[in-house]
């Protein structure tokens, strides 16, 4: 021995160097000096680098004992045959697999670089896994840990056991990918990424609160009676100048426009913000929902991995959308339910004198929002010289009230063949309350329906939680094998299938 156990290279370096090759081979005594230093140090994790060249000669300990003492100490040999004199291939190579090891051959001493490269790689990636368990008598333990596998049985609390295990295989890096696996890149590639969220954030709410009203600015004269700007004067900006409103995001909306349309979803979403009555154009909705879908997707996937990207994508790309649905859904029904004492109101005015469109105006100054407002826009653009019918036809479209639309066909019909419409209009506000009480009873009796659906949809996945925490190992089986993963797949879409067959059942049209 030239040294002791350090952790100083240059001390460490000196001694190996001033080490000459001379006389007998005692390979296997020297393999039993270096076990009984490591069996002086039980702090040390147990490892040995072997060189040789040659046959043992001189040893007075024997081949098999030296095994039987390195896998007693639980020392893990890496062996290295050096070709260019006749060494025991078949001794070392047994020794490393018998001790968790590796053996590798060089065929020439230069080789000895690469050689060593990997047995250091080796030594840094070694782990030492600790738990605390609650047995007290001889147990079987099976540990798995990224595809290897290693078992002891028999195990005593208080000894150690020792189990051969499969290497890892070092797969050559690909060239440039250094960096890119780095923390350096992959914090940069965050950074970038939240300065684009915060751009996104930025123009959405310069999207949603900073543009002029446009049309509203318009057709202010018309609602309120506010003066028009002066001839000639230029049109004056309101708000701050956006994001949204640059060149470049511009040409990107406009071409996410024209790959909407043709695919018929530009159409949609502009009925559904008419219907919620959002300040926002269609195309830029969808091109900034595009925009924070891969954006935040990539975030998740670089902090938190696959699993949590998908879910980010699934939420970034339905949310919006399903929010979209319900505000333009919660509008929609409330107009429907003003419309009976709308239509009642607007008779009132008709039995007074009133003309149609007077009525209209009237009643728009009393009834809240959504009636109020479209009232307005229907008055607003009977002045701007559109048809009556045609404008009463199109708030019905609009809204999709199928009540509305009957009350619209009802007036027109009375403009063509003449009659009370003050009393048509009554009758009709009547048939609508009557409808609504019957829509009110029905979903009185398919309550239980409904919420047997959201109690059976929920309970797989409320029982799922809860044994997560209170019994992790029993469920952790159907995450970590293929069959689990499986079998929740299929659950999850059987679930769906049969909340949504609920859902069919319950929904009754009037």
């Amino acid at each position: 021995m030239v040294t002791q156990f350090t952790t100083d290279g240059a001390t460490l370096d000196a001694a190996i160097g001033k080490l000459t090759a001379q006389g007998e081979t005692a390979l296997w005594d020297g393999v039993n000096a270096g076990l009984g230093l490591l069996h002086a140090r039980p702090e040390l994790q147990p490892n040995m680098v072997l060189l040789t060249d040659g046959k043992d000669t001189t040893s007075a300990a024997s081949f098999d004992a030296v095994r039987t003492t390195a896998v007693a100490a639980k020392a893990t040999v890496f062996s290295i045959g050096l070709a260019g004199g006749e060494f025991d291939e078949a001794g070392i190579s047994t020794l490393a697999a018998a001790t968790g090891g590796q053996y590798q051959r060089a065929t020439d001493p230069r080789q000895l670089t690469s050689v060593y490269a990997n047995v250091g790689r080796a030594l840094q990636n070694q782990y030492q896994i600790t738990y605390a368990s609650t047995v007290t008598g001889p147990f079987d333990l099976d540990l798995s840990v990224a595809g290897l596998s290693a078992s002891a049985h028999g195990v005593r609390p208080g000894t150690v056991s020792h189990s051969a295990f499969p290497q890892p295989t070092f797969v050559k890096p690909v060239a440039g990918a250094g960096f890119v696996k780095s923390s350096v890149a992959k914090w940069l590639v965050v950074g970038f990424a939240l300065v684009a969220v915060v751009l996104l954030a930025y123009g959405l709410l310069g999207l949603a609160f900073g543009r002029s009203p446009g049309l509203d600015t318009t057709l202010r004269p018309y609602l309120s009676g506010t003066a028009a700007p002066p001839a000639g004067a230029a049109p004056r900006h309101v708000g701050p100048f956006t994001m949204a409103e640059t060149a470049v995001v511009q040409r990107a909306v406009e071409a996410t426009a024209r790959v909407a349309r043709q695919q018929g979803l530009l159409q949609r979403v502009e009925a559904l913000l008419e219907q919620a009555d959002l300040p926002l154009r269609a195309a830029e909705l969808i091109f900034f929902n595009a925009v924070a879908l891969v954006v935040l997707t990539v975030i998740a996937g670089l902090l938190k991995g696959l699993l949590a990207g998908v879910v980010v994508a699934v939420v970034v790309g339905l949310v919006p959308s399903a929010l979209l649905s319900f505000l333009a859904r919660r509008r929609q029904l409330a107009f429907t339910s003003q419309l009976p004492d709308t239509l009642q109101l607007l008779a009132g005015t008709l039995r007074s004198g009133y003309s149609l469109l007077q009525g209209a105006e009237i009643v728009s100054q009393v009834v809240v929002d959504p009636m109020g407002r479209e009232l307005k826009r229907i008055i607003v653009e009977g002045r701007l010289g559109r048809s009556l019918d045609d404008a009463f036809a199109d708030c019905a479209a609009r809204m999709g009230s199928r009540d509305f639309d009957w009350a619209v066909m009802a007036i027109n019909i009375q403009r063509e063949v003449g009659g009370n419409l003050a009393e048509l209009l009554t009758t009709v506000a009547e048939t609508m309350v009557g409808r609504e009480r019957l829509r009110r009873e029905i979903r009185a009796l398919t309550a239980e329906g409904r919420i047997s659906a959201i109690v059976l949809g929920l309970l797989p996945l409320g029982l799922a939680v809860l044994i997560r925490i209170f019994n992790k190992d029993y469920i952790k089986a159907l995450f970590d094998s293929n069959g689990g993963k499986v079998a929740v797949a299929g659950a999850a879409a059987l679930v769906l299938f049969g909340f949504y067959w609920m859902k069919q059942i319950v929904d009754i049209e009037v």
